[in-house]
């Protein structure tokens, strides 16, 4: 699915990066700042999957910040089992 990114617009109207609580300006052509676009290039970070949505997310998450969802489960079912014997 292509999907075209813009950055996101800050109630001044400047642009700033389209990750979410992010807030760096960022030139008009750029959708990401330096630091989270090496991130994006490296596989870190992705947009977000939510409808409408047009931010972007680190993968540790299953949404950006401002749709707002919990982080991706770190605990295996297995570990839990095993803990209730310690």
């Amino acid at each position: 699915m292509s999907r075209e990114f813009h950055p996101h617009v800050n109630d001044s109207g400047a642009p700033e990066c389209a990750y979410a609580g992010c807030g760096l300006e960022v030139a008009a052509h750029h959708f990401l700042c330096i630091g989270h676009y090496k991130k994006y290039q490296a596989g870190l970070v992705a947009p977000c999957p939510s409808e409408g949505c047009r931010r972007f997310r680190s993968l540790d998450y299953e949404a950006c910040a401002d749709c707002g969802r919990a982080a991706a489960p770190e605990a295996n079912p297995a570990w839990d089992a095993g803990d209730r014997n310690c």
